[in-house]
């Protein structure tokens, strides 16, 4: 195998290995793993404001937001950012992409626009 990754067959034990199904299934793990991370960054109290602002960046333009839950927590991250017209956008793209707000959403976006 030419690849730097070690490959194991499915169901063998071992943390770190791909899988073999297939070089998609691999794909889809590495998006969700990138996810988890940004998404983590952005719940961490001592992120720098520019590393958020980078991050929101980051999950909008990959098309990683796929959640009520993680569209909540980016409009709050906005909205202390002070960036309340992307907070507003970034409900708008929610809407948008078949993503129903809650109400906890709505609040989100009502405190981004109180900071203001």
């Amino acid at each position: 195998r030419s690849s730097a990754v070690q490959v194991r067959p499915e169901g063998h034990p071992g943390h770190g290995y791909r899988t073999m199904k297939s070089k998609a299934s691999w794909r889809f793990r590495e998006e969700d793993d990138d996810k988890h991370r940004l998404l983590m960054k952005l719940r961490n109290p001592q992120t720098k404001r520019r590393e958020l602002a980078e991050t929101v960046a980051a999950l909008q333009q990959r098309r990683l937001l796929t959640e009520a839950r993680e569209y909540t927590l980016t409009i709050k991250v906005l909205g202390q950012l002070g960036l309340w017209r992307e907070a507003v956008g970034m409900l708008r793209d929610m809407e948008r992409n078949g993503v129903s707000p809650d109400v906890i959403t709505y609040n989100a976006a009502i405190m981004a626009l109180s900071r203001n």
